[in-house]
């Protein structure tokens, strides 16, 4: 087994800035919760990383996301697309012992009609790591939080 850390970070909108730099704008810690009928969002963006070691021999990584009714989201960076990263990082910091990938998917306007919970996941060399999850709540103004 691969020692790897792989992390999921659920917010509004990510934004590309000067230098380099991202801004994750309105980021959920583990719910959403929505007070109306319809859980609209007219943005939603997931930020998923993954961290391994840079000797390791990685076959494909895919990354999943999926809920409990039709959300049902990937990416996938080849083998080749990984060989080229480890080639770019160690050409800029030779010392360096780990790669890290990182794949933002945004979307536009979504509507969640159930509670539910979003679930991420990283598969690569026949190995699975679930990452952070987000649970999906409606409730009325007056309910507490349980």
């Amino acid at each position: 087994m691969i020692n790897a850390k792989f992390s999921c970070i659920y917010c509004d909108d990510v934004r590309r800035e000067d230098g380099g730099k991202s801004s994750y704008m309105g980021v959920y810690e583990d719910s959403i919760i929505f007070s109306e009928p319809s859980g609209h969002r007219p943005l939603f963006a997931f930020i998923l990383k993954l961290v391994l070691p840079i000797k390791e021999d990685i076959s494909d990584v895919n990354f999943e996301l999926t809920d409990d009714s039709n959300l049902n989201i990937g990416a996938t960076l080849s083998k080749k697309e990984i060989q080229e990263l480890k080639i770019k990082i160690l050409a800029s910091m030779p010392d360096s012992d780990v790669v890290t990938m990182k794949c933002v998917i945004q979307l536009g306007a979504i509507v969640f009609e159930s509670q539910q919970k979003i679930r991420s996941f990283v598969k690569f060399n026949d190995q699975t790591i679930e990452g952070e999850s987000l649970r999906v709540i409606f409730m009325n103004p007056d309910q507490e939080i349980k």
